[in-house]
């Protein structure tokens, strides 16, 4: 789904959409600048006390369409209408439809899910029973784990032992295989949120309506619909979860509640985050992640600024999740479930500041699979006050500034220059780690919560 569904909780179905912003600028003045650059930039990412806080298959799009919603034509002449919340690499779909539309359009095939539905749900909350008990099997000290697991089997005891039937959710789920279907039209982002903003706010006739009309009434009641949608998990069925599921999102809650692992570095070379806790470490660990790197630049310095050979070219190319497998060694060492890695990527020609992020979870079988990544780029040279500010006076940017000069790398306007460098890899990060946090929230609020899906 390329918009989360929403909901009075504010959670999301799926990620929000990749931003990335390419600022071009003018290349730095010459090699020790390059220097003084490189590492103070790539510091930044790697000092806590700085940084805040699935890709889905590209969908068919037909040019014209004005309404905010998915239309699935299919080979029967019917067409259903709602939000394809996933699609998979055979074509089929998964759709979130509103319930009182299907009503209208087909009564009959609502009546066959709504009996289907009622079955799924009792499955689903003793699944999820079963599961949990193993989980607290599992996890035998007090924590903050344990205890939302104690929380959600009671709240999963309790909706099993209900007699009456629940109230009926505001959607209900279609499933279409591939050979059902016969061509998508598939709106565009902003649609996307006019739409879930309007059931959001339980508009009429969503699914029939032109965009811009369902945009006017929500000005009216004072909604943007250009503000991130909040999720209606709650107004959607529970469905089972298979193992794959299951297993990323109770590494997402251990990561999440229980004893964080990140890593940080540039390139192939990733360290912990905690190995960077005050200034007495920076040296070394400036030595140990960029010790490759510093030795090239001098080598550049050496050469009057013509750059040394690097490396023979692999004989293949690598994989584009193989920058973590350091990271993953070391997670299985630790045991640990999940882990956040975090690699910052500077074009200093270009003078821009990447931060790519991967999330990464233990399944079931042992398979390492990541389930949400992002990348942000921002401008090496715009000026940030109040980031820069909090660089230039951060002892362990300080720490490294003292290093740096210590190579010959001196000069107010070069250490300027470092400090803008940092505050736009700064930026950057903050602006990932902000969407990170709006992707794994409403996985903890239940267990049976959002479908956690992701691109294999």
């Amino acid at each position: 789904m390329t918009e989360p569904l929403p909901d009075e909780r504010r959670k999301a179905v799926s990620l929000p959409p990749r931003v990335t912003a390419d600022v071009g600028s003018s290349p730095p003045t010459g090699p020790p600048r390059l220097l003084l650059l490189f590492i103070v930039a790539m510091l930044i990412g790697t000092t806590p006390s700085l940084t805040g806080a699935q890709s889905t298959p590209r969908l068919p799009r037909w040019s014209g369409s004005r309404l905010a919603v998915d239309v699935v034509k299919l080979k029967s002449g019917k067409t259903v209408r709602g939000t394809i919340a996933r699609m998979d690499a055979d074509g089929s779909l998964t759709m979130a439809v509103s319930r009182e539309w299907l009503r209208k359009a087909d009564p009959k095939l609502l009546a066959s899910v709504e009996a289907e539905e009622a079955r799924t749900r009792v499955a689903a909350l003793e699944q999820l029973r079963d599961r949990i008990k193993g989980e607290l099997e599992r996890v035998s000290e007090e924590s903050a784990v344990t205890t939302i697991l104690r929380v959600e089997r009671k709240r999963v005891e309790s909706q099993l032992a209900e007699a009456a039937r629940p109230e009926q959710p505001q959607f209900v789920w279609l499933e279409l295989t591939a050979k059902k279907v016969s061509k998508i039209s598939s709106p565009s982002i902003d649609q996307k949120r006019i739409a879930g903003w309007s059931w959001y706010g339980r508009l009429a006739n969503v699914e029939a309506r032109d965009a811009e009309d369902l945009a006017r009434e929500l000005a009216r009641r004072r909604i943007d619909p250009a503000q991130p949608v909040p999720d209606l998990s709650e107004r959607l069925p529970l469905r089972l979860q298979n193992e794959r599921e299951w297993s990323a999102r109770i590494a997402l809650i251990h990561y999440s509640l229980g004893k964080r692992l990140d890593f940080q570095g540039t390139g192939d070379l990733l360290v912990r985050a905690d190995h960077a806790k005050n200034a007495a470490d920076v040296a070394p660990l400036v030595a140990k992640l960029f010790g490759g790197q510093v030795d090239a630049l001098l080598k550049d310095l050496l050469n009057e600024g013509h750059s040394a050979p690097g490396p023979p070219a692999p004989a293949s190319p690598k994989s584009s999740n193989a920058w973590l497998e350091p990271a993953i060694r070391e997670a299985e060492r630790d045991r640990a479930r999940a882990f956040r890695a975090t690699r910052v990527d500077l074009g200093l020609e270009r003078r821009q500041a990447t931060v790519n992020s991967a999330f990464a979870v233990e399944l079931a079988n042992g398979k390492w699979e990541v389930i949400w990544s992002d990348r942000d780029t921002e401008d090496g040279s715009q000026v940030r006050p109040a980031l820069e500010a909090g660089i230039a006076n951060d002892p362990q940017v300080r720490s490294a500034l003292g290093l740096l000069k210590s190579l010959g790398a001196n000069g107010d306007d070069q250490v300027r220059s470092a400090i803008r460098f940092g505050a736009a890899t700064m930026a950057a990060q903050q602006a990932v780690n902000s969407r990170f946090s709006r992707f794994q929230e409403p996985f903890l609020q239940r267990l049976d919560g959002p479908p956690l899906w992701w691109a294999n």
